[in-house]
Parts: structure tokens; sequence; C-alpha cells
């Protein structure tokens, strides 16, 4: 049993090392008919870092393309959601977009809708100038504005109920913290759009 264990062994590494070597003998003529000169059996030393090369290229450009994806299906979704957030914002409200945001309708029966004023499109603007991992709260915007930060509390809850803001974790002296939606930003590139 350990005898078979052994050359089970022995032979999954025999399979990985010529599979690693592979890349290398494929590119030791073509090295070798660059520089002029014929290559050995014991320029193996060659072949293992043209081998390791080969390896690291192939996974930078594995992960080049992951990301470049992961990119895409970003931008697409954020398309999406502007996309969404238009077609609803002109089927429910009737009047220009600087006035309102969508209202959820249930049945025959819909909500009055929410308005946004300059406030709230402050605190979006603010919102979209954040950096990674950073949040808003009311008094960090009360003192940029100059105003109380209960009124700036009210501004962040509506705009966190119509989606337009997300809840951070964690809350900094009993204030919640809000970062920027993909529904918010998708509003918000519709409007400057609108505005310019």
């Amino acid at each position: 049993m350990e005898v078979r264990l052994f050359t089970y062994a022995a032979e999954a590494q025999d399979a990985i090392g010529a599979v690693f070597m592979r890349p290398g003998e494929a590119l030791m003529p073509v090295l070798a008919a660059a520089l002029g000169r014929d290559f050995d059996d014991s320029d193996l030393l060659i072949s293992f870092w043209l081998s390791a090369g080969s390896w690291l290229l192939a996974i930078a450009i594995v992960a080049t393309l992951v990301n470049l994806v992961r990119r895409g299906v970003g931008r697409a979704r954020t398309a999406v959601s502007l996309l969404m957030l238009s077609i609803r914002a002109r089927l429910v409200c009737r009047k220009p977009l600087s006035q309102c945001a969508v209202s959820e309708e249930e049945g025959h029966q819909s909500e009055p809708e929410v308005h946004l004023d300059n406030l709230d499109l402050a605190v979006l603007e603010s919102a979209s100038t954040l950096g990674p991992g950073a949040a808003l709260t009311a008094p960090d915007l009360a003192k940029e504005f100059k105003l109380r930060s209960p009124e700036v509390q009210g501004s962040l809850e509506k705009l966190a109920a119509n989606m337009m803001l997300d809840r951070a974790f964690g809350t900094t002296d009993d204030y919640q913290g809000y970062y920027l939606s993909r529904a918010g930003a998708a509003f918000l590139s519709m409007w400057n759009r609108k505005r310019n």
C-alpha cells in the first residue's frame, strides 16, 4: 500500500513538472533560433526560467482580464440602474426632474411623490465626492452647509428611504453614516446632464 502511494506521488510530481516545463520546452527552439545557438539537455535552467516567466505572464494576463470583466460588469450595472431610474422617473413623475423623485406605486393607489429640494441635491453632490470607504454624517454636512444637524439628518433619511443613499456600518457621534448608492449616482448623473 505504501509503495503504491509513493508511486502515485512520484507520478503526480512528474506530471506537474512536465506541465510546468512545457512552455520553456516550447520556447527553447525559438530562443535558440534568435540567439543562433543550439541548446542541449544540460540547459534545463534556461528552460525552467522560460517556463516560470511564461506562467507568471499567463497569470498576469488572466488577472487583468478578470479585472476588466469585473469593471465591465460594474459599469453595465450602473448603466442599467440609470436606465431603469430614468424610465421609472418618466413614467411616474410628469414634473421636471429637479422637482421630483420616483414614487412607489401599489395597485391603483400611489403614494405622494417625494420632492428633492436644493438641500437634497447638495447632499447627493457631497456624497458623490466621497472616497472609497468614506461616509457622510449629519454633523459633517451641517458644518459644511452651515445648518443644524437635525435638518441635514432629515434630508439624509429621506434620500436613504428613496434608495439614493445607502447606510454605512457603524456610527459617529450617534449619527448614522451614509454613502451614495448606485441609484443615487445614476440619478445625479441624469440630473447633471439635464442641468448642463
